[in-house]
């Protein structure tokens, strides 16, 4: 797989991203700002919150600078726009559904497709797959078993129903709120290549297996883009459905390596026993310990879309219970044995020691 590494941030999806993080801030267990991020490290691990002020106080100021240019938006549309519903799950405002439209001209041909997949991304789901019509999204927002809320699924509604007209609204407030970065361009270039510099360490001469590994992501294109996010400091994000990009925050590898360097050793557990609690990876693991499976086999296996196992398979790869390998156009799973045998027996000599 070759990786190309592309320095140029998007503008309007950086920008939208950045809104709704720092709006959602204000609200109990909204997105975190940078200092509640890098203040609640800092007490975790009892370090005086000064040592994170190289990082903090720039991106700090651009948040600052970008929320003073869209002041003139009033609360109802900022709500509209850049609220998050259902926060623990639902990671898309409109505002950022939208700026992949702008951003990605190319892959937004088909108007109805676009809006489609582009509304429904805004709902909570593990399932990333797109809804395949119009009537489905309908009643998926209509039925009484529905678990959004009200004013999730009307905003979903009306989301659909005029795209193309918030998209015309939305343009120049982002492009005004793109505009504040170029005051910043100092730190933002800086930030952008010392990012790419520690992803292009970690991935060495080994990048598929390496993204695995340290990103938790399973890529099965013949070229990755990846791209920068100042406004996603701390996130990794692709849109597998619609672009071969992924998007690293600007601190992302930072914050792994001082993860790494200060958690306690319990925290090593944390992925692993993630990845075997669901029902749906555990029966993944015990067909894999049959015999190498691609991805289609394990979609007719369980039932399930291909971005519900890319989800499943990128949780087992991370947690280093399942391996890749590529075979001409497709990609087999295969059951790590030795190393699922390796964390059965780190587990057990930290539980009964």
């Amino acid at each position: 797989m070759n990786i190309r590494f592309e320095p140029a941030f998007l503008p309007l999806l950086d920008a939208a991203a950045l809104i709704t993080r720092v709006y959602n801030a204000q609200f109990d267990g909204g997105e975190e700002s940078v200092d509640t991020y890098f203040g609640e490290f800092a007490k975790k691990h009892q370090l005086p919150e000064s040592a994170f002020a190289a990082y903090t106080e720039p991106l700090r100021a651009l948040e600052r600078d970008v929320m003073a240019s869209i002041s003139f938006l009033d609360d109802d549309r900022m709500d509209f726009f850049f609220r998050l519903d259902d926060k623990q799950s639902c990671r898309q405002s409109p505002a950022t559904a939208i700026s992949y439209y702008f951003s990605f001209p190319d892959q937004c041909t088909d108007r109805e497709e676009t809006r489609l997949h582009l509304s429904s991304a805004c709902l909570p789901s593990e399932d990333t797959e797109p809804f395949p019509t119009k009537e489905a999204l309908f009643a998926a927002l209509e039925s009484p078993a529905s678990p959004y809320s009200d004013r999730l699924r009307w905003r979903t509604f009306l989301l659909y129903q005029h795209f193309f007209d918030y998209a015309e609204e939305l343009r120049p407030v982002l492009e005004t709120a793109s505009n504040a970065y170029e005051r910043h361009r100092s730190f933002i270039d800086s930030a952008i290549q010392n990012a790419f510099s520690r992803m292009k360490e970690k991935l060495g001469d080994r990048p598929a297996e390496m993204l695995s590994v340290h990103y938790h992501y399973a890529a099965d294109f013949d070229e990755l883009v990846v791209r920068p996010m100042i406004g996603e400091f701390h996130s990794l994000s692709f849109f597998s459905n619609f672009t071969n990009d992924f998007f690293i925050g600007i601190y992302v590898d930072l914050i792994i390596d001082l993860k790494a360097a200060h958690s306690a050793d319990f925290d090593a557990f944390a992925d692993p026993l993630k990845a075997i609690d669901d029902k749906n990876r555990f029966q993944i693991l015990l067909a894999l310990a049959k015999g190498p499976l691609c991805g289609q086999d394990l979609c007719a296996m369980l039932n399930l879309s291909p971005a519900t196992v890319s989800h499943h398979m990128n949780l087992l790869i991370g947690a280093d219970f399942v391996s890749v390998e590529k075979i001409g156009t497709r990609i087999f799973y295969q059951y790590r044995q030795s190393s699922i045998a390796a964390f059965l027996d780190e587990l057990r000599g930290c539980l009964c020691e």
